[in-house]
This record gives structure tokens, C-alpha cells and sequence, in this order.
């Protein structure tokens, strides 16, 4: 996936190299922090969902426009400052795909993880 997906942009998620599967970072931004100053459950959840669809990505070009038609988010504790998701196919066929990610912050504490099921166009 060489070009970011808009949510990527709009959010400010990094990507960077990652030995399989994909990895993003996420420095939130004021206004996506909760009232409580943690980064808002949704930008995680859309931190996971892009790097589970870039995981993806790397099964070959006709993957590159998968359709999320399956996620399942687990928070596990607050986000704060830094994070990192790293996301790996875990299997599938022609025309599914599965997939697994855990977001941790710079302490390496685990914030969520996600499974999601992703369907070639």
C-alpha cells in the first residue's frame, strides 16, 4: 500500500517498517483525546483497523483495496502518548482474509488488540 489511505492522512498515522505484516504509529493529537486526556477509543480502534488493512496489502495488489466486514476491538487500558500497532495476516483464502493487531505505547504496555476479517474487492 504506497499511497495512505484517507484515514491515515487525516489522522496523522506513521507508517513504519515492520519484519511482517504492517506497523503504524500514532503521536494523538489534542483533538483526539478524550475528557480524560487518553487517546479517544475510536482513533485506536482506526489505528488497528489501518494496519490490519495494510497487513493485508501485502498478500498482493488485488488486496490493497480490502473491505473491513468483520472487527472485533479489545481495550485493555488508557492510550496515552505514543503508540505503535503491529498487525499480521493470520490466514484466509482467494477471497478472506484474517487478520490480528495489538496497539502498545511507548512503555510497550498493551492499549487493545483486534481481530478483523478483510475481503478482496
Amino acid at each position: 500500500m504506497s499511497t495512505p489511505a484517507a484515514v491515515e492522512r487525516t489522522l496523522d498515522f506513521e507508517p513504519h517498517p515492520a519484519d511482517a505484516g504492517a506497523r503504524l504509529v500514532l503521536q494523538p493529537r489534542r483533538d483526539l483525546l478524550n475528557h480524560q486526556g487518553n487517546c479517544h477509543g475510536a482513533a485506536v480502534m482506526a489505528l488497528l483497523e489501518a494496519a490490519m488493512q495494510r497487513a493485508a496489502s501485502t498478500r498482493g495488489a488485488s488486496w490493497h483495496d480490502a473491505l473491513t466486514v468483520d472487527l472485533h476491538v479489545s481495550f485493555l487500558r488508557p492510550g496515552q502518548g505514543l503508540l505503535s500497532a503491529e498487525a499480521q495476516v493470520t490466514g484466509g483464502g482467494k477471497r478472506l482474509c484474517f487478520c490480528e493487531a495489538r496497539v502498545r505505547d511507548a512503555d510497550g504496555a498493551l492499549v487493545a488488540q483486534a481481530l478483523a476479517t478483510l475481503r478482496a474487492p
